[in-house]
C-alpha cells in the first residue's frame, strides 16, 4: 500500500516538473535548456565630430580629453528570452585600463562601484563615460540573464590632451622697385588639430613692433630692402602655442656707384688717388667694394691709391654689390704716357763765329725702351738766318753768321699707337769779334800816303766794308769801302793825330790814332 502511494506521488511530481518545464519553453525562461546567452552587437566609442583635424574624426580610437567631459559608447545588444518579458538583465563593466564613471538613463540599480547595473533585456543607443584623467581607456561589459553570460566585449579609445596648433605661412613679396617693399604674409595653412587657432602675432624682422591679430593673412611694408627673418607666432583657445620662423628678401634697388680718380693722365710711374666712398645704397647698405685698375691689379678698400709703371690706356672699374646681392658698377679710365727723355749736349756753346759746334742727342732715352726718332731745330733769333733742322741723333753745325741761337731737340717715340714726343733747349752765341783798325803811313814832304793795315777775326764769313779816316787838319774825313790806302797832302807843318776807323759786315767797328809830324 505504500509503495503504490509513494508511486503516485512521484507519478505527480514528475507531471507537475513536466508541465513547469513546458511551461518555461513556452514563456521564454532563462532556466530553460534552451536558453541562449545575451549578444552584445555594438560596443565601440563614437568619434567626436567637432574635431578639424579629419583623421581624428574618422574613428573613436582618439579623443580629446576634456576634464569633466562624457563621451558616448555606442552600445547595442539583446537576450531574445528576456525581451519578451519585463525581465532585466544585468550588465558589468570592468575598467582594463584607465579609470571614469559612467552613466545612462537606461541603466538602474547601479553598485557601489558604479561598475554594475540593471540594464533593458534589449539596447540600442547611447551610453556615456566620464573619464578621469587623459590616457588610454579599455572598458570591458559583460551582460547576463541570471543565467548565461555574454561574451566579454571591450570599447577602447585613448584620451590625448590638448595638442598644439601647427603654424605654417607664406610670403608674397611685390614686385617695387624701389621703397616701401610691401609683403603679403598668408598663414592659412596653419591648422589647429583638436581645436581652434586664436591669435596670430607678427614679428617682421625690421624692428617694427609684433602685430597681434586674429585675422590668418597680413600685409608689412618694409622701408628698407634686405633680407629679413618673420616670426609668426600662433596660440590656440586653450593656450598651447606654435612659432616659425622665415627669411624673407624683399626687392631691391640697386646701388649708386660713384668714383673718382686723380690724375686721370700722366708718365709712368704714375700714383693716382681712387675715392669710391661716393657710393650709396638708399634701401640698404653696400657690403663690398671691387675696384679693378686694368693691370692686373684689384683692391676691396673704398678708398686708397695705385701705382701705375707702364704706358697705356687702363680701365679703373668700381663694382659695388649690395646687402641683397644687387650690384652697380663705374668706370674711369687712366691714361699713362710717358715721353721720352731727351738730352742734348752743345760744344762748344758760345765763341766767334764762324763757330762749328757739336750738337750730340745721343744719351736721349725712352724709359719704356722704345725707338727714339730725332728732330733738331736750329733757330737764329735775329732772323736773320734760316731755320735748320736735323733728323740724326748727332750733327756738326757751322754758325756762320753772329747771333744766339736756339737749338730744340725733340725726341720721340710711338706706343699703344700714340706718338709721344719731348723736347729740349740749349742755346748757342756765335759772336761777332770788331775788325782790328791798324794802319801804315810814309812821308814825302807834305804828301802822306795812308795804308790799312787792318784785320777782320771772323773772316772770312766776314770783312771790312768802311774805311774812314780822320787826318786831324782842317780837312773833313775820309770814309769809303775802297779807302784801304789813302794820299793825303798837308800844307803845313805840324803835329797831327790821325785817326783809322774800320767798319765790318755786321756795323762793328773799331779805330787806331797814331801821331804825325809834318816839317
Amino acid at each position: 500500500m505504500r509503495q503504490r502511494v509513494l508511486f503516485r506521488i512521484i507519478l505527480a511530481c514528475s507531471f507537475v516538473f513536466l508541465f513547469a518545464l513546458l511551461s518555461c519553453e513556452k514563456h521564454k525562461d532563462p532556466f530553460s535548456a534552451n536558453n541562449t546567452q545575451p549578444f552584445i552587437t555594438t560596443f565601440v566609442f563614437k568619434p567626436d565630430l567637432t574635431l578639424p583635424d579629419a583623421s581624428l574624426r574618422a574613428d573613436g580610437d582618439s579623443l580629446k580629453f576634456r576634464a569633466g567631459e562624457s563621451y558616448p559608447i555606442a552600445l547595442v545588444y539583446e537576450d531574445s528570452e528576456s525581451k519578451t518579458g519585463n525581465r532585466k538583465l544585468r550588465a558589468s563593466f570592468r575598467f582594463v585600463t584607465g579609470s571614469g564613471k559612467i552613466t545612462s538613463n537606461k541603466f538602474s540599480n547601479p553598485s557601489s562601484d558604479g561598475l554594475s547595473f540593471d540594464v533593458p533585456a534589449s539596447f540600442d543607443g547611447e551610453i556615456f563615460l566620464t573619464p578621469d584623467n587623459a590616457g588610454l581607456i579599455d572598458l570591458q561589459l559583460q551582460i547576463t540573464d541570471a543565467v548565461k553570460l555574454s561574451e566579454t566585449k571591450i570599447a577602447s579609445t585613448t584620451f590625448f590632451e590638448n595638442l598644439g596648433p601647427v603654424v605654417r605661412f607664406t610670403a608674397q613679396v611685390g614686385s617695387q622697385s624701389e621703397p616701401p617693399y610691401g609683403v603679403d604674409f598668408n598663414a592659412t595653412t596653419s591648422a589647429d588639430r583638436d581645436g581652434d587657432i586664436d591669435t596670430y602675432t607678427w614679428t617682421f624682422g625690421d624692428g617694427e613692433p609684433s602685430v597681434t591679430t586674429r585675422s590668418n593673412t597680413i600685409h608689412h611694408d618694409y622701408k628698407i630692402s634686405g633680407t629679413f627673418t618673420v616670426r609668426l607666432k600662433i596660440k590656440d583657445t586653450e593656450g598651447l602655442a606654435d612659432s616659425l620662423d622665415r627669411t624673407v628678401t624683399t626687392a631691391n634697388e640697386a646701388p649708386v656707384a660713384s668714383l673718382s680718380v686723380t690724375p686721370l693722365s700722366g708718365k709712368a710711374p704714375l700714383t693716382i688717388i681712387y675715392n669710391a666712398r661716393g657710393s650709396r645704397d638708399r634701401d640698404g647698405s653696400i657690403v663690398s667694394y671691387d675696384i679693378t685698375f686694368g693691370d692686373g691689379m684689384n683692391s676691396q678698400a673704398d678708398s686708397g691709391s695705385h701705382e701705375y709703371t707702364r704706358d697705356g690706356d687702363y680701365p679703373v672699374r668700381l663694382i659695388v654689390r649690395d646687402n641683397l646681392g644687387a650690384t652697380n658698377s663705374l668706370t674711369r679710365n687712366v691714361t699713362i704716357q710717358t715721353p721720352p727723355v731727351p738730352v742734348l749736349t752743345v760744344s762748344p756753346d758760345s765763341g766767334a763765329f764762324p763757330l762749328s759746334v757739336d750738337l750730340d742727342a745721343s744719351d736721349s732715352i725712352d724709359p719704356q725702351g722704345g725707338q727714339l726718332s730725332y728732330e733738331m731745330i736750329i733757330t737764329g733769333q735775329s732772323g736773320q738766318t734760316s731755320q735748320v733742322t736735323y733728323r740724326q741723333p748727332s750733327v756738326t753745325h757751322v754758325f756762320r753768321r753772329p747771333d744766339t741761337y736756339r737749338i730744340a731737340l725733340t725726341t720721340s717715340v710711338v706706343r699703344n699707337g700714340n706718338t709721344l714726343s719731348a723736347t729740349t733747349e740749349k742755346s748757342v752765341r756765335a759772336i761777332n769779334l770788331p775788325p782790328a783798325a791798324n794802319f801804315t803811313f810814309s812821308r814825302d814832304l807834305g804828301n802822306v800816303t795812308f795804308t790799312s793795315t787792318s784785320t777782320e777775326p771772323n773772316a772770312p764769313d766776314d770783312f771790312i766794308t768802311n774805311y774812314t779816316w780822320n787826318f786831324g787838319d782842317a780837312n773833313p774825313p775820309q770814309s769809303g769801302s775802297n779807302l784801304a790806302n789813302v794820299l793825303h797832302t798837308y800844307t803845313q807843318s805840324g803835329t797831327y793825330i790821325v785817326e783809322l776807323t774800320v767798319t765790318d759786315n755786321f756795323g762793328l767797328s773799331s779805330s787806331k790814332k797814331d801821331t804825325l809830324e809834318v816839317r
